[in-house]
C-alpha cells in the first residue's frame, strides 16, 4: 500500500499508517525470549483483551447486517446499538487498569503493520516486547509481540522516534488496526474541511465589514 498522503507518514511493511496519539504498555523481553506460537500466544493473552477484539468485530458486523436487512425494525437496530455500546463502555472501563503508568509510552502512528512511539531512550534495533496498545476514539485494545526495526533521534525536541513491526498479533486484530487507521484518516478529513470551511467564512465575514 502507498503511503497515506494525508498524515505524511512512512509506511510499516506492506501498510500505510496514519499520525494519531495513543497511549502504549511495551514489556521489553530478554534477549533469549522467543515470540511464542499461535496456540501459546492465544493461551496467555489477557481474557479483556480477547473480549475487546471479539467484540470489536463480531457485535458490529452483526449490527451492520441488521442494518441493511430491510425487515428489520430500526427500534430494534437502535435498541441493540445501545446495549452494545453501554458493553463497549463497561469494557472500555475495566482495559484502563491495564494501562500501567511504569510502562507506557506515547504511540504517535500506527496501521496494519506495526507502530510508531516517542521513547526518550534509544532502543536496539531486532528487541523484542510484549505490548499492550489502546485506541480510545475505537473502543480497541491489542495485546501483541512487537521488534523494534529502527530508532532514530528527533530533529526538534529531545527523545528517540522507535519505529516496531508486529511479531505475533491475532488475525482479527490486525484486521481491527486496518479499519482504524481507514477510520482515522476519515475523521482528519472531516476535520481538515471543517476547518477550510471555517477559514473560508472567517475570509468571507472579513470582506463584508
Amino acid at each position: 500500500m502507498a503511503n497515506s498522503p494525508l498524515s505524511q507518514t512512512q509506511q510499516i511493511g506492506d501498510f500505510f499508517t496514519v499520525a494519531e496519539s495513543f497511549p502504549v504498555n511495551l514489556h521489553q523481553l530478554e534477549e533469549a525470549a522467543v515470540v511464542p506460537d499461535e496456540w501459546e500466544f492465544e493461551s496467555e493473552m489477557p481474557e479483556l483483551f480477547t473480549m475487546a477484539s471479539n467484540m470489536a468485530g463480531s457485535d458490529q458486523d452483526l449490527l451492520q447486517q441488521l442494518k441493511m436487512d430491510s425487515h428489520q425494525s430500526p427500534v430494534l437496530v437502535q435498541v441493540l446499538e445501545q446495549m452494545n455500546q453501554r458493553m463497549i463502555t463497561m469494557l472500555g472501563y475495566l482495559l484502563r487498569y491495564e494501562d500501567d503508568p511504569k510502562h507506557r509510552f506515547q504511540g504517535t502512528e500506527f496501521g496494519g503493520g506495526g507502530i510508531r512511539l516517542i521513547t526518550p531512550d534509544p532502543i536496539d534495533n531486532d528487541t523484542l516486547f510484549r505490548a499492550k496498545l489502546f485506541f480510545k476514539n475505537e473502543s480497541l485494545a491489542i495485546y501483541c509481540y512487537l521488534r523494534c526495526s529502527a530508532c532514530e533521534s528527533l530533529a526538534d525536541e529531545p527523545g528517540y522516534s522507535a519505529t516496531f513491526e508486529f511479531e505475533r498479533i491475532l488475525e482479527q486484530d490486525q484486521e481491527h488496526l486496518i479499519r482504524a487507521s481507514l477510520h482515522s484518516q476519515s475523521r482528519q478529513l472531516k476535520r481538515r474541511a471543517q476547518e477550510r470551511d471555517q477559514s473560508k467564512n472567517n475570509s468571507d465575514d472579513n470582506k463584508s465589514d
